[in-house]
């Protein structure tokens, strides 16, 4: 199901799965969990999850590097539990750190460093318009993450939801409905 949430920016959910799309100069893929209309130009996944992750060809795939790590071998931190889908081990072409840009047309979202859900997880901030694309760092109504699972750390989570929280949002775009 596809969903306008801004100008510009809409989100598929497939069950549980979601992925977002900036359709925007530059066609920005936010987590690839639900399949999308159309082949994105960059393609940022914001934790080593398998239901935020897939292989899209001819698609430059940019995540942090602890993430990158974890994709490429494909470990524990990634399967968690069994994957409902077969994966491959995914190739990242570009590392992202926290403060890195990445600018759409209309939009200019800052990588945000947020360990605590996964060890290499980040979110995207666009400042000027309040848009904050969390991953599973955080939900709607004051639900975090969680932290039971591979490379999930309770003291991280808590310093860096302490970090989002003092961002102005007016749009968040959690990795799950």
């Amino acid at each position: 199901m596809k969903t306008k949430v801004a100008e510009k920016i809409f989100r598929f959910i497939d069950d549980w799965e979601v992925s977002y799309l900036v359709d925007d100069e530059l066609k920005l893929q936010v987590d690839a969990g639900a399949l999308i209309e159309s082949k994105p130009d960059l393609l940022v996944i914001t934790h080593c999850h398998f239901d935020h992750i897939q292989h899209i060809p001819d698609c430059e795939i940019a995540a942090s590097e602890k993430t990158a790590k974890h994709l490429e071998k494909l470990d524990e931190a990634v399967l968690t539990v069994s994957s409902p889908r077969k994966l491959k081990p995914v190739k990242v072409d570009r590392i992202l750190k926290g403060g890195d840009n990445i600018k759409t047309g209309k939009y200019n979202f800052v990588v945000l460093e947020t360990p605590g859900h996964t060890d290499g997880s980040i979110c995207l901030y666009d400042e000027k318009h309040g848009i904050l694309f969390s991953g599973d760092t955080m939900f709607g109504d004051g639900v975090y993450g969680r932290t039971d699972l591979p490379t999930g750390d309770n003291r991280a989570l808590s310093e860096s939801v302490k970090k989002l929280e003092k961002l102005k949002v007016n749009i968040m775009l959690p990795g799950h409905d």
